[in-house]
């Protein structure tokens, strides 16, 4: 993205203000200076010296941000709005979580290995909004009870029922509800913090399912990657369903499960 950053030089005896402009793509610090003392007809021995040290080595990207009734934050479109109501730090926050959101997706290859994304797969919520289809497959979030953190070996708990998904576009002007989240939109599983659940999985034909838990793939433990498949057994990073029939907690390494 080729993005100009636009300078005035003044304090410079016997000259008025200069405007200068530097391209991002092609301009690095080194080459400032010297273009200055060319536009103020310096000599060669007269190299100007910049007085506050830059810490990159070439002028960082800039990016417009407007004003407006509602954050907004679209690498995509090259879109930001700050909302009036919202401190500038918390705006900052965002925009940098969604800037290396995007910058993982961008150099995420959709092949990896032999397993090829064809993407465009139908999402709804069926049975009473309890059953989340994602093309063919189906999901559903078991209700059960919570199981002691004692680093024990426990058996899959009953389950007391499926909860209930809503669409976050429904409750996209509630108090409360993430920026990331209204843009992202998806469900949201509603729960008491004393209530946990497992995933029970099903499907019509094979599929890969994979499960992210904080930015963490729960299958092989590791940082989530965005569009990418492991193409071995032994490096697996999906729920191969309908074969898999449940996830019931995250791979902790060395056999463990959390």
């Amino acid at each position: 993205m080729a993005v100009c950053m636009n300078a005035e030089v003044h304090g410079i005896k016997g000259c008025p203000p200069i405007q200068m402009t530097f391209d991002n793509a092609s301009t690095s610090v080194s080459k400032i200076a010297p273009s200055i003392g060319a536009l103020v007809g310096l000599e060669t021995s007269q190299a100007i010296q910049l007085q506050n040290k830059m810490l990159s080595s070439t002028i960082p990207c800039s990016f417009d941000i407007k004003v407006g009734d509602a954050n907004v934050i679209d690498f995509v479109n090259k879109e930001f709005i700050v909302a009036r109501d919202t401190r500038l730090v918390e705006y900052w926050n965002e925009f940098l979580d969604e800037a290396v959101r995007f910058d993982e997706e961008e150099k995420s290859e959709p092949v990896e290995g032999e397993v090829r994304f064809e993407g465009g797969l139908s999402v709804s919520l069926k049975n009473d909004s309890r059953t989340l289809n994602i093309g063919d497959a189906r999901i559903e979030f078991q209700r059960t009870l919570r199981i002691p953190d004692d680093n024990k070996t426990y058996p899959l708990p009953p389950s007391l029922g499926e909860f209930e998904m809503v669409k976050v576009q429904d409750y996209a002007t509630s108090d409360g509800m993430p920026t990331k989240w209204k843009k992202r939109k998806g469900c949201i599983v509603p729960m008491w913090q004393r209530e946990a659940m497992w995933i029970s999985f099903s499907a019509s034909r094979p599929c890969a399912v994979k499960i992210g838990v904080g930015k963490i793939n729960a299958v092989t433990g590791k940082a989530w990657q965005s569009k990418s498949l492991s193409a071995s057994e032994e490096e697996q990073n999906y729920c191969a369903i309908p074969k898999q029939l449940w996830l019931d907690g995250i791979n902790c390494g060395g056999g463990y499960v959390r």
